[in-house]
């Protein structure tokens, strides 16, 4: 490679690297609720329900994750392949926009402008088995951080993730972390017509080397083994609102 491309190149991911620190440093707009956990904990049902009760955005950060692998899949690259993953990865078009529903707002996610379908394509057995992979590539995380920190900049949020109140959203004061025994999430990804490893996703979401699984130090931790979904929601809004959250209407939310 000669000098210019050289200079040409450093500069572009120099340029890069400053937004992604300029992003983590800009103040967000809005309140962020962080939900935290491994595969099966109930992040997912858990994050929509406060969303709805609040009013706020629901944003499934899995999701995303999953979206980009599906893309990288469908476009035939090697997923054990890091430099060609990263290189797809700064060609694709992503965007995340706040979509209204019935009975709460959700993050869009577009890739190359479409919209992945939630279950034949990202719940397929191939981006299952792939998923892990990808997040595990620090410079993939990296690329995602700002799509993730600027949709606080547009409303207030529920974000549901592995890494949200650790790495993406660490200054916020309203962070859980959900939990259940090992046995009671695979009958529930059994339940959920999945078909992969609990265990073999929670030991790659912990030993990655950028921003594993962990329970913040900072975070509620909640065991849902033996709880049912409202009662966590019950718990979370409690809570919220013994912290101030200045929501109108929590309150009587957290007692309904």
């Amino acid at each position: 490679m000669d000098e210019p491309k050289k200079i040409k190149g450093f500069t572009q991911a120099l340029t890069k690297a400053e937004r992604a620190e300029e992003v983590k440093k800009k103040e967000i707009l809005y309140p962020v609720i962080t939900i935290d956990g491994p595969t099966a904990s109930g992040k997912s049902t858990v994050a929509q329900k406060v969303a709805e009760a609040l009013g706020f955005t629901y944003f499934n950060t899995g999701a995303l994750y999953r979206s980009v692998t599906w893309r990288i899949l469908s476009l035939g690259y090697d997923i054990h392949d890091e430099e060609k993953v990263v290189e797809a990865c700064r060609k694709l078009k992503l965007r995340c926009i706040v979509q209204k529903t019935d009975r709460f707002s959700r993050a869009k996610i577009l890739i190359d402008e479409r919209e992945p379908d939630e279950k034949t394509d990202l719940r397929s057995a191939e981006v299952n088995a792939a998923v892990s992979i990808i997040a595990s590539y620090p410079r993939v995380r990296e690329w995602l951080l700002p799509f993730q920190r600027e949709l606080a900049h547009e409303a207030p949020l529920v974000v549901e993730g592995r890494d949200i109140g650790s790495v993406v959203f660490p200054e916020s004061p309203y962070k859980f972390f959900l939990d259940a025994q090992l046995e009671e999430r695979e009958k529930r990804r059994e339940r959920q017509g999945e078909r992969d490893n609990v265990e073999q996703r929670d030991k790659l979401d912990q030993s990655r080397s950028s921003a594993p699984l962990c329970c913040p130090v900072d975070a509620v931790k909640l065991d849902t083994t033996k709880l049912t979904i409202d009662k966590v929601v019950e718990k979370i809004l409690d809570i919220l609102w013994k912290k101030g959250l200045p929501v109108a209407g929590l309150k009587t939310a957290a007692k309904t």
